[in-house]
């Protein structure tokens, strides 16, 4: 058995040195559990704003489907109402000699696509809308659409003397008499997510700016 002197001269750990290791140690884990959440709200952030990129391109994606597939005899473009009308009026008649002839439809026939752009009253900013009548068994059928998502704000850009930008516009190159045969479009907006527009937010992700233009 070893008396008290003994024990007295073996070593230890004191009560300071316990404290020191422990207080070093939560400082050290605080640190790397620090960079361990930044490094997943960044993988986060990341993915948000390919959500973003993508919404734009599904947008466009759909307006193009919308207006190649519709193949119009007339576009009709109403800038104060950024209002794009398509018009289809004629249609293609096989004779009994096998020969192909365009004749014009009845008023009451006549098929139309309405790309609009309408304000959200619940959100802070823009719906864009598609509205489609086509002939369908002799009949016309009004057909009305969402292409963007709810959760994702269109607003317009401004320019350096803060004057918003149109969001849609058009401009015709193909005229004949007083008809717009063809032209080229322009999207030019600014998309943001609804949860993570809010500068508060810990995934705060700055709104992605849009630009496109195609023709027709």
């Amino acid at each position: 058995m070893k008396r008290l002197g003994e024990w007295k001269k073996e070593d230890g750990v004191t009560l300071f040195e316990l404290l020191a290791v422990l207080a070093i140690s939560g400082i050290v884990l605080s640190t790397v559990y620090g960079v361990f959440i930044t490094g997943i709200n960044l993988y986060k952030k990341i993915g948000i704003e390919s959500q973003l990129k993508e919404e734009a391109d599904y947008i466009l994606a759909n307006v193009l489907n919308e207006l190649y597939s519709f193949s119009p005899d007339d576009v009709i473009y109403i800038p104060e109402r950024s209002e794009l009308t398509l018009i289809k009026k004629n249609e293609l008649v096989v004779d009994s000699k096998d020969f192909v002839t365009t004749t014009e439809k009845e008023n009451t026939k006549v098929q139309k696509a309405i790309l609009q752009l309408v304000d959200n009253p619940s959100l802070d900013g823009k719906r864009l809308l598609l509205t489609t009548h086509s002939l369908f068994e002799d009949e016309i059928v009004e057909r009305s659409a969402q292409i963007n998502s709810e959760k994702y704000h269109i607003r317009p850009v401004k320019d350096d003397t803060g004057t918003e930008l149109p969001i849609i516009d058009f401009q015709c190159t193909n005229r004949e008499k007083s008809s717009c045969k063809g032209g080229i479009v322009t999207f030019h907006f600014i998309l943001s997510h609804d949860l993570y527009s809010d500068q508060s937010n810990r995934l705060y992700v700055e709104p992605i700016e849009f630009y496109s233009k195609f023709g027709y």
